[in-house]
């Protein structure tokens, strides 16, 4: 689900080093550059969140967690349980775009879960109802490893994903610098618009939107 809104821009970009010789004025191209960005990026968020993501009813007992989706989807089962000895880190984060959701990673399969509100003016009551979940959770005498409580946008897939886009953005920066003709400048701010969500994600990682409870 990660790597989606990447592939997205990536094809994008080389739809767009296939067009550009078709247009000779560069303020025209760098304009569709630019709002092509925006609309693959909003384009991927919504195949995300509307297509991938499936709305789901949860509810839990004292054994575990228990979720019907409401449709297919492609990771998870229609309809599925998971223990409270089988999780691994639970968070409650905010994202770049200021959705409150909820992460549940499962010890086995490795799998990592965000739940989101239906609407979005239910984010108090969504809120306090993880918040609430994740602290019983923790407590519970099923749960013999500690549970922890690590923002989404702080493990190591995001990081690592994160990190190799900014490596990218600052080297292709300096060899545009040094060598003006190596590197266009559509390539560069598509680069760029990219590498926007992955800095707002680690500012946001270090200032967690929730506190969760230990």
């Amino acid at each position: 689900m990660i790597v989606i809104p990447i592939v997205f821009i990536f094809g994008f970009i080389e739809a767009m080093f296939y067009v550009e010789p078709f247009i000779h004025n560069e303020t025209v191209f760098q304009v569709l550059l630019i709002l092509g960005s925006f609309i693959v990026i909003g384009f991927a968020a919504f195949t995300v969140l509307k297509v991938i993501l499936p709305e789901a009813t949860v509810s839990y007992d004292d054994s575990g967690i228990h979720f019907l989706l409401k449709r297919n989807s492609l990771f998870f089962k229609r309809e599925f349980f998971v223990e409270y000895a089988n999780i691994e880190n639970t968070a409650v984060d905010e994202d770049p775009q200021g959705r409150t959701f909820a992460s549940i990673r499962t010890r086995s399969p490795k799998k990592t879960m965000l739940l989101y509100p239906f609407e979005k003016k239910a984010t108090t009551e969504f809120t306090d109802y993880w918040q609430k979940l994740f602290a019983e959770v923790s407590k519970h005498p099923s749960v013999a490893v500690k549970i922890t409580h690590t923002s989404f946008f702080q493990g190591s897939t995001m990081k690592f994903i994160g990190w190799v886009v900014i490596a990218c953005t600052i080297f292709l920066t300096v060899w545009k610098i040094l060598h003006p003709d190596a590197v266009s400048t559509w390539e560069l701010i598509a680069m760029y618009v990219m590498v926007l969500p992955f800095v707002i994600i680690f500012l946001k990682s270090n200032k967690p939107f929730v506190k969760n409870e230990k």
